[in-house]
């Protein structure tokens, strides 16, 4: 669907705004950046944003699929979040360890030196976890994909489930830890960019700018 071209006439909404407008692509009425999101690669209006997301829905139109190096930069940025938390416990967990080897029998600062590795990877992994699913089920975005403007959706183009948020972020990181991420993130590059833990989950990222 092909959005009409876009004249200068004050945005509805904004009568102040007279400049950089551009056209619904269902009314084809012209709005300030403000009032405007792109619902499957199409700018759309408010009241306008139920029927395009019906036609999302029931598949009547094609999605507009996020590529593959806009999700790796998300997925890079979604990392730096856990950078400083990360680190922090990284080093206070090797500080404890160090102590304990210092002080006790080789036997047990070898025992210390495991267990806090252990914890340290199931914390750091049940932390990622946690984080996509919540903000999947709440927004079908992490910070990362808020910042490059791509979204989780369904394969009609709708909001995904908790059930989904949950099956897609704990898949992850399963193939993550049995050796199968590379398999996972190398299906990035499929036809409909749909990586494995997007397959079993039934979701596909779509660009987004609101």
């Amino acid at each position: 669907m092909n959005s009409p071209v876009a004249t200068f006439v004050p945005c509805p909404n904004h009568p102040q705004v007279t400049l950089g407008l551009g056209a619904c692509g269902q009314c084809g009425r012209n709005f300030c950046s403000d009032c405007l999101v792109r619902l499957g690669g199409v700018p759309t209006c408010a009241g306008c944003k139920q029927e395009r997301l019906s036609e999302l829905r029931s598949g009547a139109v094609e999605l507009d699929l996020a590529g593959p190096w806009a999700r790796f930069l998300a997925q890079f940025l979604d990392g730096l979040v856990f950078l400083i938390p990360g680190t922090v416990l990284f080093f206070s967990g090797f500080f404890l360890a160090a102590r304990t080897l210092g002080q006790g029998s080789d036997a047990k600062a070898q025992w210390a030196v495991a267990f806090f590795a252990v914890l340290y990877v199931l914390l750091a992994t049940v932390c990622v976890v946690v984080y996509e699913a919540m903000m999947l089920t709440a927004w079908g975005q992490t910070l990362g994909k808020m910042a490059l403007g791509i979204k989780v959706v369904t394969l009609q183009g709708g909001d995904i489930r908790a059930g989904q948020a949950w099956a897609r972020a704990g898949s992850r990181a399963a193939m993550n830890a049995f050796y199968v991420g590379i398999i996972d993130v190398l299906f990035i590059f499929s036809a409909q960019h749909r990586t494995l833990h997007d397959r079993l989950a039934g979701t596909v990222v779509v660009n987004w700018k609101r």
